[in-house]
C-alpha cells in the first residue's frame, strides 16, 4: 500500500523535463524490445570469440540496441502514425 502511495506521488509531481524523458524511455521500449536480439546477433557475428565474454561486449550490446531503436522510433513512426491516421477516421465513422 505503501509503494501504490509513494508511485502516486511520484506521478503527480513530475517536471515537465522528467515527462519529457519519461516519454522518450517509452517510446523506446517496444522498440528495445523488438531488436535486442538482433543487434546481439550482429555483435556475436561481427565479434571475434575472445571478446564475447568481456563486459564491455555487454555495454557495447545494450549502446547498439538503444542506437538502433533510437533509429527505428526515428524513421517509422513517423509513416506509422501517417497511416494510423488515416484509418482513424475510418474506424470512428464505423463504431
Amino acid at each position: 500500500m505503501l509503494a501504490w502511495g509513494l508511485i502516486a506521488c511520484l506521478a503527480t509531481r513530475r517536471s515537465a523535463r522528467l515527462r519529457e524523458l519519461d516519454s522518450r524511455i517509452g517510446d523506446l521500449s517496444y522498440p528495445i524490445y523488438l531488436l535486442h536480439y538482433q543487434a546481439g546477433l550482429v555483435l556475436v557475428l561481427l565479434s571475434v570469440p575472445w571478446s564475447r565474454g568481456h563486459p564491455a561486449f555487454a555495454l557495447l550490446g545494450a549502446a547498439l540496441t538503444v542506437l538502433l531503436s533510437m533509429g527505428a522510433v526515428r524513421l517509422l513512426d513517423p509513416a506509422i502514425q501517417g497511416v494510423r491516421n488515416r484509418i482513424r477516421p475510418v474506424a470512428a465513422a464505423r463504431a
